[in-house]
């Protein structure tokens, strides 16, 4: 189900707001509907990737029980979760990809296990990392699974992100003043879904239909249509990703539930560290907290050369994130080098 079909926009999303804050007559818990209900968002793309969300639901709670449980492994437990999460993430996103490569190197005709890419999971797994690390840290005590189910289930933020913190959502799931309907939080709400509409259906998509036809016939191109088509596809994603952020970020707010600001203004930007400020925030936060910040740390000399290296390394990190694509590794690479020359 997409933020823009019929479906959700006028069937799932008025039925999901209404049981939510009419659940006090049906005596039902409103986390468990929003459970229920993202459970079904979920399934309605593919059912089949069901199993595999689930799957790490009970995976990472597992490991925060054996975290807090323990007291001289900690560490291992620790490390051992965010090694089956990222194996998880590579053995759905990036099998073939490492196949196809071997292929190349090695001259071999390995077949491709064509396993199917579940929905959001590059989402849902960094969340649980951030969690367990935060778990580790003690910043997260006393996690009920009704909690931390709903955490990484909550539909809104599912298929594109924002990338959430477990301190920034449960408190206001349950928060019992966000459980009365409030007239001024779902006007604006209303009005976020339908700008990110407008962006979706109306700016991305046009330029989607210049974009596909200049790539269809990419022999036919000179100088001028090139930078048109790049410049289009440019603003198109833009458009398509900050379009499904502000659907996510509008849907929410109509629950009484704020999502943090995942877009500020990118093309504004007058350097290309502050681009990665306002572009993809939360994305940048989580590389910057739980990968670059670690790194350095785990150097003995920390200096302006090694602190570049680390960057480049946290770049290429986000590179492959994007997608099992060398492009993507080179989308990765030519911002982390482009950090580079900035700081110097």
């Amino acid at each position: 189900m997409l933020f823009y079909d019929f479906s959700y926009l006028f069937i799932f999303l008025p039925i999901t707001i209404i049981f939510f804050f009419f659940s006090k007559f049906l005596k039902i818990d409103r986390k468990i509907i929003l459970i229920f209900l993202s459970v079904f968002f979920y399934s309605w793309w593919n059912i089949y990737y069901l199993p595999v969300i689930l799957f790490s639901i009970l995976m990472n709670y597992f490991f925060y029980k054996k975290i807090v449980s323990s007291t001289n492994n900690r560490k291992r437990n620790l490390i051992f979760g965010i090694i089956l999460n990222i194996l998880l993430l590579v053995i759905f996103k990036y099998t073939d990809f490492i196949i196809q490569n071997i292929n190349i190197l090695l001259s071999t005709n390995l077949n491709y296990l064509n396993l199917p890419f579940p929905l959001a999971i590059s989402f849902f797994t960094f969340q649980s990392i951030a969690f367990l690390v935060n778990v580790y840290d003690e910043d997260i005590i006393n996690v009920k699974a009704k909690d931390f189910f709903l955490f990484i289930i909550f539909f809104p933020p599912l298929i594109a992100g924002p990338i959430v913190k477990y301190n920034l959502m449960t408190p206001q799931f349950s928060n019992p003043n966000n459980y009365f309907f409030n007239k001024r939080n779902f006007i604006i709400g209303l009005i976020i879904l339908s700008i990110g509409l407008i962006k979706k259906v109306y700016f991305a998509n046009t330029l989607a239909g210049f974009v596909d036809l200049g790539h269809d016939n990419i022999n036919q191109l000179n100088f001028l249509s090139s930078w048109m088509v790049s410049i289009c596809f440019t603003f198109q994603f833009y458009f398509d990703f900050s379009g499904y952020v502000d659907m996510a970020t509008g849907s929410a707010l109509m629950l009484n539930i704020v999502l943090p600001q995942n877009f500020n203004s990118p093309f504004k930007s007058t350097s290309i560290i502050n681009f990665w400020q306002r572009w993809h925030i939360t994305l940048t936060n989580f590389l910057t907290n739980f990968i670059y910040y670690p790194l350095l740390k785990s150097i003995n000399k920390i200096n302006f050369f090694n602190s570049m290296i680390a960057t480049i390394f946290v770049f290429f990190i986000a590179g492959i994130w994007h997608g099992p694509s060398w492009n993507f590794v080179l989308f990765g690479l030519f911002h982390g080098f482009g950090l580079v020359i900035n700081h110097i």
